[in-house]
């Protein structure tokens, strides 16, 4: 078996090929420091406002938050692609938002979108806003770990909250581990589950 060695190559998005010629490549993603995103999150909605089609939640969520009626945990359930999870991205900013409701910044619930704790939450990197895909970590070794986590006060938010999507999927025996925790959990943290099913 023979072995070819390449050597770098001279211009970026090009390779060398075993018999010397430079041949044009792909460029790696690594090169786009934004790289591709989907067209379903370029356009994923950041107020109630902007949400089409579900006004019955939006507006229920908006009075809860105006009247400061917080529930430890919610359940949207639908079919994919209806808006659960960015509803609950939308809730998590509203509730964690460090700008005061009925300010001039902030007149109503709607999150304000420029303080630190919507821009986290709205680019997927806040440490206090964890978002679990159920459908993957839907052992009971994982949910003993979120179990374990959601004992420890927010890093730096008002509130830990866990957005559980698919969480249909999680395994009898990890959701009675579960139960307990949704039921009662500490006041710091709430939870959301997204169900597909009825």
């Amino acid at each position: 078996m023979k072995y070819f060695s390449t050597p770098a190559p001279t211009q970026p998005g090009t390779i060398q090929s075993p018999l010397g010629r430079s041949e044009a490549r792909w460029p790696s993603r690594s090169a786009n420091t934004h790289g591709y995103q989907v067209l379903a999150r370029k356009y994923r909605p950041q107020r109630f406002a902007d949400v089409a089609g579900q006004d019955h939640v939006t507006r229920t969520l908006m009075n809860a938050l105006s009247q400061n009626r917080i529930a430890h945990g919610y359940i949207f359930s639908g079919h994919r692609g209806i808006g659960k999870t960015t509803i609950a991205r939308i809730v998590a900013q509203a509730l964690n938002c460090r700008t005061t409701i009925g300010t001039p910044e902030r007149p109503t619930p709607e999150p304000c979108g420029v303080c630190d704790s919507c821009i986290e939450i709205r680019q997927g990197n806040a440490v206090d806003v964890i978002e679990i895909d159920a459908a993957t970590n839907r052992g009971i070794d994982e949910i003993r770990e979120l179990r374990e986590a959601a004992r420890y006060a927010p890093a730096r938010d008002r509130y830990k909250i866990y957005i559980l999507d698919e969480a249909h999927q999680i395994t009898e025996a990890a959701f009675n581990a579960l139960l307990k925790t949704l039921e009662e959990p500490p006041a710091h943290v709430i939870f959301y589950d997204g169900h597909n099913r009825a």
